[in-house]
């Protein structure tokens, strides 16, 4: 009999310590997989972030530090309106989110018996045979706490042109590479490369040195870009674009400041595979240095906030994949829609523009769009001494002229898409 009541007593004991609070918040079932679907890809042992959000530890230690970025909406760095349009690499925390880890820490951060496997490094999981494009010669960072904007011109010849079905962007010195951006330019079968020395060029030099290239940089076959995070970009099945058998690409590298120098030899890979592309994928360039007049001329007087628009008519029907808004120093807001025969698209809104997270969005569905569209792109620029981005102080005037240089602006939409 004793057993009896001993058992039922414990048996009573048990269900009542399991559902005491059903509710409880841990880290095992509810702020693990948040943590690591929007903090780890960056705050990892190899990612660039000053820290690591890797196991039970490093979040409850810095658990006041992540609320604090996360309430202020400083982390993790998504600057377009997902009220206008959601993408598919999406990376802000929704309320529900912030409000679980904020129940969390409440509770006492209780662990749950859980941390994160063992990190392994981002892999490419397919079978596909893959290209490496290095910068060239291993290139030092100056240690004298300045950022650094640096173009790199690679050239490149296969056996033959190869069909890519993803690109992934490889940063060598990950904690000071700040941002990338690439295009792939095909240049003749008989261009001589022993005729260009393909040196790094800093941006004060940028107009002086391009120069020499212009031959090269002719029709941009593809262009992407990579921020802290990013991993491969995979095209939907059946797309990809083919990398020409001889050509170039241009890098532009933004280097965070660093006190010490430091050596970078990013590289760009390029997955691929003997099947047809069955869908190619082109890129086009919207607005300045591409199609599209911009109104009024892209000139920004000093003291001022200015708006400026392009309407310009789809030559064809295409599908849309991914868009690259791009803007400079002085970018306030970003805004673009397509206007077909019966309604206005939102494609992507930016209101609040960061130089520093330049981002490629990825539809969660390719946009059909049909032939004689028009796509809008509506910018504001900030020329005001209230600016803390301004280049200059006091303001000038600044223009889109040239090799539009950092400390000039651009007001761009590139657009990867396919034929219908």
């Amino acid at each position: 009999m004793f057993y009896r009541i001993l058992g039922f007593t414990l048996v009573v004991v048990f269900l009542t310590g399991c559902h005491q609070n059903p509710d409880q918040i841990d880290f095992k079932g509810d702020v693990a997989p948040i943590i690591r679907t929007h903090c780890t890809s960056c705050h990892n042992p190899k990612g660039s972030a000053p820290f690591t959000l890797f196991d039970y530890d490093d979040v409850a230690s810095r658990s006041k530090t992540i609320l604090s970025v996360l309430r202020s909406g400083y982390m993790p760095p998504w600057y377009a309106d997902s009220s206008f349009r959601h993408f598919k690499n999406e990376r802000y925390l929704s309320k529900k989110e912030i409000k679980t880890i904020e129940q969390w820490v409440q509770e006492g951060k209780k662990k749950g018996g859980f941390d994160f496997e063992r990190w392994s490094g981002y892999s490419y999981a397919s079978s596909m045979e893959s290209v490496t494009y290095p910068l060239g010669e291993p290139f030092s960072i100056p240690g004298d706490n300045k950022e650094y904007f640096v173009k790199f011109i690679v050239p490149f010849e296969n056996s033959e042109p190869l069909n890519v079905r993803a690109v992934e962007f490889i940063p060598g010195a990950r904690k000071f590479v700040h941002h990338a951006n690439y295009g792939i330019y095909p240049v003749p079968e008989e261009t001589d490369f022993d005729d260009y020395d393909f040196e790094p060029i800093y941006s004060d030099l940028y107009d002086e040195k391009i120069k020499q290239y212009e031959k090269l940089l002719g029709d941009m076959r593809f262009y992407l870009g990579w921020i802290p995070g990013s991993g491969p970009v995979e095209f939907d099945p059946g797309y990809g674009f083919t990398l020409p058998q001889k050509g170039v690409i241009l890098f532009t590298l933004h280097y965070a400041p660093t006190p010490k120098e430091e050596t970078d030899q990013s590289s760009v890979r390029f997955y691929y595979d003997k099947s047809e592309i069955e869908k190619p994928l082109y890129s086009i360039s919207i607005g300045s240095g591409g199609i599209g007049r911009i109104v009024p001329k892209l000139e920004i007087a000093p003291n001022r906030i200015d708006t400026f628009s392009l309407r310009e008519t789809i030559p064809f029907d295409l599908r849309i994949h991914y868009l690259w808004p791009h803007m400079h120093l002085i970018g306030q807001a970003f805004e673009s829609s397509i206007i077909d025969r019966k309604d206005t698209i939102p494609l992507v809104r930016i209101p609040k523009w960061s130089f520093e997270w330049q981002e490629g969005y990825k539809l969660t569905e390719p946009l059909n769009v049909q032939k004689g569209s028009q796509i809008t792109v509506t910018a504001s620029y900030d020329n005001t001494a209230a600016n803390p981005n301004n280049p200059f102080s006091p303001p000038q005037t600044i223009y889109s002229t040239g090799l539009m240089e950092t400390k000039k602006e651009m007001m761009t939409l590139v657009l990867l898409y396919s034929r219908k």
